[in-house]
């Protein structure tokens, strides 16, 4: 292949080889911008998992606890209201209950706000994934301006 070819007696470069340059520098731009991502998304996973294993421990311990001492502690504060407020076995039964499931509510409530709160760790890797397309979109569309060179951020 030529580097310049002549048209009607001028020298111009060979349009072949500037598509194929393009083509090769949108290869490498978008392989490093590939790979830059995936670094992104790890270093994100690894923020997101410390604040996910404490979400899930608070859970566990949780259950755990209303499991082993709910029957327990279910009966001793029913006997407590039916003799403190002379009600019957019935209503004092159903009050300790309300009570156990408004508890483990709380606990449920304050471990899915942490669950949540390591999820949101991926807004960085969501971010850099839509300016990226946006780029390669750039690059690739005819009608676009000339693109500037991807952003480059590495992750810390």
């Amino acid at each position: 292949m030529a580097i310049e070819e002549k048209v009607d007696g001028r020298r111009v470069p060979d349009p072949h080889l500037k598509r194929e340059a393009t083509a090769g520098s949108l290869a490498h731009h978008a392989l490093e911008l590939s790979e830059l991502q995936l670094q992104l998304l790890v270093a994100d996973l690894k923020a997101a998992t410390s604040l996910t294993r404490t979400a899930v421990i608070l859970a566990i311990v949780a259950t755990a606890l209303l499991i082993a001492a709910a029957p327990v502690l279910l009966l001793s504060a029913a006997a407590a209201v039916e003799e403190a407020y002379d009600l019957s076995r019935a209503v004092s039964l159903l009050i300790a209950g309300v009570a156990a499931v408004v508890i483990a509510g709380v606990l449920l409530y304050a471990g899915w706000k942490v669950l949540l709160n390591g999820a949101s760790k991926f807004g960085r890797s969501r971010e850099e994934l839509q300016h990226n397309i946006h780029w390669i979109k750039q690059v690739v569309s005819p009608k676009a301006t000339p693109p500037q060179e991807p952003m480059v951020r590495r992750p810390k």
